[in-house]
């Protein structure tokens, strides 16, 4: 009896205790799916922050754009924000957009505008804000963290206009670092549009201008449909190492029983063993996608296994194809890119970009010995996120690396961090009470950009949170209670 009133108390003590106060920093899907993640499981009060220096709160630089013709890159069913509950986005779209829904498809196979997903992660957000128990309290503060340190009473986290609070834990998960720079410097006559994920930006651009896109990825994908849909009449030359643009996605569900924990640990040896049973899954009439989605189920374990070497290789050899082939596209946009080729709109080359002239690039194809030159007015970056710490655009990581807080892994990838997702400093102690989940951990995970990885993570990390607070709530009233007989 007495051991089930001390266990009755100490649930009474977590349930009147003082709020847990969790900082989130970045408001996309990483940020939101953590905090619906904490709201779903609490059985305790919180007080959520969250900051978000654009003041877009829930888009992220994914689900930002106005334009209906950028859909999700997966299928509906592949896209629920909650871990546990994977048809919630279904559900949400059957109640909030069906009219986006073609009902001769399973819902949960379509791809959807991404400005939808948008208002999918506001209305989560909005739920917690709703939530009759009150339990959760979430602020959203459009303001920029400038600093975040531990102090004896928590964590101090530091705002671009000089207020600060405390709060027990600080999670970063501010995304995608800012785009890369382009390799050379451009000429002054040619326009450059730096950054891909101002969507409108290209709107300005006059549709008989030729356009040289650098980079074959989906962000190359995004500025083609959008100077499609805009009526775009000139050349649009596109310029990657290889020229590998994203694979289609397929409706193929042959069974697959690849097992992606029994690949060698050897690089080459790894390549060789996925082309080969690709090819037999195919020839039994599979499809090699299958494949591809086992090995993203396992990959932090494979990434992990791999050392330092190997890692090095898979970047600079084999990273072109891993990306073609894990992040496809839908069938349509396929088939329009290959119009537009055949029409002779889109020239996709493989080489690289030398430098500019007045309204002129030279550009080495790959293999040649020569160089040619094409007619660009127009240049559109879409190399993708910068490896590198910009402490102009990223000041808060430029403090805490200076100050020796945080460090980069080996390969520059991203912010080293423990499983658990505690972040790390130079001399290899975690700091205290900080952490951090999505883009910023693809050093450690390398998978951990998209939808699926990341609310598995923040599902982990919001048990451990809620767990952290009710023991150290309990230890604090009751430090010395013991079970009598």
């Amino acid at each position: 009896m007495d051991a089930e009133k001390s266990t009755g108390d100490v649930a009474l003590t977590v349930l009147n205790a003082p709020p847990q106060k969790i900082a989130i920093i970045g408001a996309g899907f990483t940020g939101v799916a953590l905090a619906a993640a904490l709201h779903r499981s609490a059985d305790q009060p919180l007080e959520i922050f969250m900051f978000e220096k654009s003041g877009l709160f829930g888009a992220g630089d994914a689900y930002r754009t106005p334009y209906s013709w950028h859909l999700l890159n997966a299928r509906a069913c592949d896209m629920s924000a909650i871990e546990d509950d994977p048809d919630h986005f279904v559900h949400w779209l059957e109640s909030h957009a069906a009219t986006y829904l073609d009902n001769h498809i399973p819902h949960g196979r379509q791809f959807v505008p991404r400005v939808l997903y948008h208002q999918y992660l506001c209305s989560l957000m909005a739920a917690i804000f709703q939530d009759e128990c009150k339990r959760v309290h979430l602020e959203l503060i459009p303001e920029e963290v400038m600093d975040v340190e531990a102090e004896s009473c928590g964590v101090k986290v530091t705002l671009k206009n000089e207020e600060s609070l405390i709060v027990d834990k600080v999670i970063f998960a501010y995304g995608n670092n800012p785009p890369a720079p382009l390799p050379i410097s451009l000429s002054p006559a040619i326009q450059c549009f730096n950054n891909p994920w101002e969507y409108t930006a290209l709107k300005n651009i006059p549709n008989k201008d030729p356009v040289l896109i650098v980079g074959t990825g989906l962000s190359m994908v995004d500025a083609v449909l959008t100077l499609h849909h805009l009526h775009h009449q000139g050349k649009i030359y596109v310029l990657s190492r290889r020229g590998m643009l994203p694979l289609p996605h397929t409706d193929n569900s042959h069974a697959c029983a690849f097992d992606a924990l029994a690949l060698p640990h050897n690089l080459r040896a790894m390549v060789k063993v996925i082309r080969h049973d690709a090819k037999k899954l195919m020839a039994q009439g599979g499809d090699w996608r299958a494949i591809i989605h086992q090995i993203r189920l396992h990959l932090p374990a494979i990434w992990r296994r791999m050392n330092t070497t190997c890692k090095k290789r898979f970047l600079r050899h084999v990273l072109p194809y891993w990306n073609s082939h894990r992040h496809r596209v839908h069938e349509k946009i396929d088939d329009l890119l290959v119009k537009l080729r055949n029409e002779g709109q889109l020239i996709v080359m493989a080489g690289k970009l030398i430098s500019t002239d007045n309204q002129q690039a030279t550009i080495r194809l790959r293999h040649a010995l020569t160089t040619h030159d094409i007619n660009v007015k127009q240049v559109i970056n879409c190399i993708g996120s910068s490896h590198d710490i910009n402490e102009r655009e990223q000041p808060l990581l430029g403090v805490l690396k200076q100050r020796g807080n945080i460090d980069l892994d080996e390969l520059q990838l991203g912010l080293i961090a423990n499983e658990d997702f505690s972040l790390k400093n130079a001399a290899g102690d975690v700091l205290p009470g900080c952490y951090a989940l999505g883009p910023p951990l693809r050093g450690e995970v390398w998978e951990s950009v998209a939808v699926p990885e990341i609310r598995k993570q923040c599902h982990v990390l919001a048990a451990l949170l809620l767990s952290e607070s009710k023991q150290s709530h309990a230890a604090q009233q009751f430090p010395q209670t013991k079970h009598r007989k």
